[in-house]
């Protein structure tokens, strides 16, 4: 069963490395939350703070995001646009790649010596970036999806998340996109969390760390809690975004929705109203 929290930097001087998810536990999508961005700027200089992403965007975008929001500690920054970035210039380096969502995320190809071509049928490999608005037509995608899967394309999906919190607003990501095509028996590579992958990108780079000296602080159980605990280290769910969303709309308590979800092995370490 998870441990309630109230006082989160006290919980924090055990741990010597923590990562933040952003959108949710940093702030909404355009506002900060004002008690989140005080605990990260009183945590002891000596802990390293890391802000892991599934923002299919470099990583330096989201810095001066995070500066801009009042962040005034050193922190480092990985997303899973950087780590798609990565793959699409080693692994797929040569690959004709189409870019579905390119319309409203160019950022992710900027500076990359990649074929990009305009036409799904001219792939090798199609990078997954799109989101829709509440209530936008998606009756189009479904032929995209149909096409890739026909061609046996694969798909690499830079933002894993289904939902994301736009202020007021939730707009359904490029995950639940993937989780079509998925369905549908599409070959598809979810690059951030909740997969191992991008974790252990952060592993490798944390040498002599133990990892009962991580904690991983998120807002989501599908992503940031799951893909936690795959990989062995504390969690600490923070009920400002899209989990606490769920619980408020249906009036649940976490031990109802997990239990709802089937997700009981997932229960965070700790969990909080708010930072």
């Amino acid at each position: 069963m998870s441990k309630k929290i109230t006082d989160f930097l006290s919980l924090a001087q055990n741990y010597r490395v923590l990562l933040f998810d952003v959108v949710g536990v940093v702030h909404n999508g355009v506002d900060a939350y004002p008690p989140a961005i005080k605990s990260i700027n009183a945590l002891d200089e000596g802990q390293r703070v890391i802000f892991l992403s599934n923002m299919p965007r470099p990583g330096a975008q989201m810095r001066e995001k995070l500066k801009s929001l009042g962040i005034s500690r050193a922190f480092e920054v990985l997303t899973s646009g950087d780590v798609t970035r990565t793959l699409l210039t080693t692994t797929y380096a040569g690959q004709k790649v189409y870019h579905w969502g390119a319309e409203r995320n160019q950022d992710i190809d900027v500076d990359l010596n990649h074929h990009l071509v305009d036409q799904i049928n001219l792939a090798d490999v199609v990078l997954l970036t799109a989101f829709t608005e509440p209530g936008e037509d998606e009756s189009h995608h479904q032929d995209i999806i149909e096409k890739i899967v026909r061609k046996g394309l694969p798909v690499l999906c830079a933002n894993p998340d289904k939902i994301a919190m736009f202020g007021d607003i939730i707009r359904k990501c490029a995950g639940s996109i993937a989780d079509k095509i998925i369905q549908q028996g599409g070959d598809v590579t979810l690059i951030g969390k909740p997969s191992p992958f991008i974790y252990h990108q952060i592993l490798e780079s944390l040498k002599g760390i133990k990892p009962e000296e991580i904690l991983m602080i998120g807002d989501t159980i599908e992503t940031d809690i799951i893909g936690a605990k795959q990989v062995g280290i504390d969690s600490f769910l923070v009920l400002t975004g899209n989990t606490g969303n769920e619980l408020r709309t249906h009036h649940e308590t976490l031990d109802e929705y997990l239990s709802q979800e089937n997700w009981q092995q997932y229960a965070p370490t700790y969990y909080s109203d708010n930072l």
